[in-house]
């Protein structure tokens, strides 16, 4: 490894920016891998406009497989019905990113994944959050007919669930009020997953707390943007909580908020797809701006805060 060093001298009475940013690697594959007796891992590294997975080898008729993305995370998993063959020989391409490879998978004696059901939350969950019910084998299935949902009071509530097949979970919406307590029942086989497994009856129970236990932050952003800004609110370690894009400036309320120390920051949204695009150092592009106000929010409960950030300073 060999650097080369040199001395810059720069004008004392000027102002300079060094910009340090973590890019996106080059797309590549690594070596698949068998993580279950029905699952095989396909790990990749760079961007994934589109992946395609597909075996080379002869595959029995009664071997049904799906490919499925890893929510989160940069994998590929290859679903399949036991028995497995030996081996299976893959090719995996992205168009995108000019990238065509081979991979051969052998067999190992492994236990297969079974279905697991958990809820986001457990207990308390704030107002502004919505309740899920993520699954560890891929859903394909959900009979929302068979789920009912009832507060303190025994009262049904009105309710939307369907089957978020992105992030492989039954996602709920219904209107929650402070200081009270739901409960979720699923009745058998309200949901399936891709090897015919389903769940048995389940009930979760969770609360809000009162008005009083929270607090609200108001952010007026003003200032002359071009283009879209994205508003995050990350607690103190850079945690992104709560997320509005915008395409002009103005109020925005982050409310219901647990007492806490928050940190807020602006992302010039410049190409408008929603989201922080990272630099290029050898294509000499660099990274979307990031701004932070400049300190940390003491949010209290039972208080109203309101703070102004200037994107021009």
């Amino acid at each position: 490894i060999g650097f080369v060093l040199d001395t810059i001298t720069l004008p004392t009475d000027s102002t300079y920016t060094l910009r340090l940013f973590r890019e996106i690697r080059d797309f590549d594959v690594v070596q698949p891998s068998l993580a279950s007796g029905n699952r095989i891992l396909f790990g990749y590294y760079g961007a994934d406009p589109k992946i395609d997975v597909t075996p080379l080898s002869s595959l029995p008729d009664t071997l049904k497989y799906l490919l499925k993305k890893e929510p989160e995370k940069d994998t590929i998993n290859f679903w399949f019905t036991p028995p497995m063959p030996d081996s299976i020989l893959f090719e995996v391409r992205n168009d995108a990113r000019e990238f065509i490879d081979t991979f051969t998978v052998k067999t190992r004696n492994l236990g297969p994944d079974s279905l697991q059901l958990n809820p986001s939350h457990s207990r308390r969950i704030n107002i502004q959050e919505k309740f899920d019910i993520k699954a560890n084998t891929p859903l394909i299935k959900a009979d929302t007919s068979r789920i009912t949902i009832i507060d303190q009071d025994s009262t049904a509530i009105a309710f939307h669930a369907r089957l978020d097949t992105l992030k492989n979970a039954l996602a709920f919406e219904f209107e929650k009020e402070a200081n009270s307590a739901y409960t979720i029942q699923l009745l058998p086989e309200t949901v399936a997953d891709f090897f015919g497994s389903t769940n048995d009856t389940l009930f979760y129970t969770i609360s809000t707390g009162s008005l009083a236990d929270y607090g609200n932050l108001t952010m007026n952003l003003t200032g002359q943007v071009e283009s879209a800004v994205i508003l995050q609110l990350t607690n103190d370690r850079g945690d992104l909580l709560r997320e509005v894009v915008r395409d002009s400036l103005g109020r925005v309320e982050f409310n219901t908020l647990d007492p806490s120390i928050y940190r807020v920051r602006v992302i010039f949204d410049t190409n408008k797809n929603g989201k922080w695009d990272t630099g290029s150092y050898l294509q000499k592009i660099q990274p979307e701006r990031v701004i932070y106000y400049p300190q940390t929010i003491d949010v209290r409960a039972n208080w109203e805060l309101e703070q102004t950030f200037n994107l021009e300073e």
